[in-house]
C-alpha cells in the first residue's frame, strides 16, 4: 500500500469546527467520501472536498494508482496562526477577536499499478527510456561527427547586359577608336599647328666699285 496527501494551509476556519467534518470521512472510500461531503451543511466542507480531490489527483497522476482501490487513511487538521483584533467595550476597556486559521491535511492509500506515463518513473523505480537515452547519448560523442559535402553551384551562363541574381550588373564599356598617327605636317586633333619658319634665301652681293673711280666722278661734276 502506498500513501499520497495533500495539504491545504491557512484556511481560514478555526480547528475546532474543520475537525467536526474530517471526523465523518476517515476511513472512508473516495466516493463515500465525496457523496458525504457533498451533501454536509457544514461551510468547511468545500475546503475538506478541494483537498481531497487533490490527495487523488496526486494519487493517480503522479504515482499510477487507480482510483477505486483508493481510500483516506490519515485526516486531521492542525491549527494554524491566529490573526488578533480587538473590540472596544463600556469603561474604555478593548475584547480580543482571535481569528484562527487551521492546516487541513488528508492521506490516501492505494495498490500502485503499471500504467504509470511513459517516460515518468514511478518512485523507487528507473525509467527504462531514460537508460537508452543515455546509451545513445554516449554513442554520438565516440562517434566522429560528417561533414556535409557542399554542392557544386550552377551558375547559368548570363545574357549580356543581364546580371545574375545577387550580383551587380555592369555596363559594357565602350572602346575608344585608336588614335591615327599624326603626319609630320600634320598636327594630332586638339593641339595648334606650329608654323613651320621658310628658308632664308641668301641676299645678293653687290659689285665692288673702285673707291677712286667715285671720287673722280664727284670731282668732274
Amino acid at each position: 500500500m502506498q500513501e499520497v496527501k495533500a495539504i491545504a494551509r491557512f484556511v481560514r476556519v478555526s480547528p475546532r469546527k474543520a475537525r467536526l467534518v474530517v471526523d465523518l470521512i476517515r476511513h472512508m472510500s473516495i466516493a463515500d467520501a465525496r457523496v458525504q461531503l457533498r451533501y454536509s451543511k457544514k461551510q468547511v466542507s468545500e475546503a475538506v472536498l478541494k483537498v481531497l480531490n487533490s490527495a487523488v489527483a496526486n494519487a493517480i497522476h503522479n504515482n499510477g494508482m487507480k482510483e477505486e482501490s483508493l481510500k483516506i487513511a490519515a485526516a486531521y487538521v492542525d491549527g494554524g496562526p491566529i490573526m488578533y483584533r480587538y473590540r472596544p467595550r463600556a469603561h474604555g476597556r478593548a475584547f480580543p477577536i482571535r481569528k484562527r486559521t487551521s492546516h487541513i491535511t488528508i492521506v490516501v492509500a492505494g495498490e500502485e499499478t503499471n500504467s504509470a506515463k511513459p517516460g515518468h518513473a514511478t518512485p523507487g523505480k528507473s525509467a527504462p527510456n531514460a537508460e537508452k537515452k543515455e546509451e545513445v547519448a554516449t554513442e554520438d560523442k565516440k562517434a566522429p561527427a560528417k561533414k556535409p559535402t557542399a554542392k557544386p553551384k550552377t551558375e547559368n551562363p548570363a545574357k549580356p547586359g543581364h546580371a545574375t541574381p545577387g550580383k551587380k550588373s555592369k555596363k559594357p564599356v565602350a572602346k575608344k577608336p585608336a588614335a591615327n598617327p599624326a603626319k609630320p605636317d600634320q598636327a594630332p586633333p586638339g593641339k595648334p599647328v606650329a608654323k613651320k619658319a621658310a628658308p632664308k634665301k641668301p641676299a645678293a652681293k653687290k659689285p665692288a666699285t673702285d673707291k677712286s673711280k667715285t671720287t673722280k666722278a664727284k670731282s668732274s661734276k
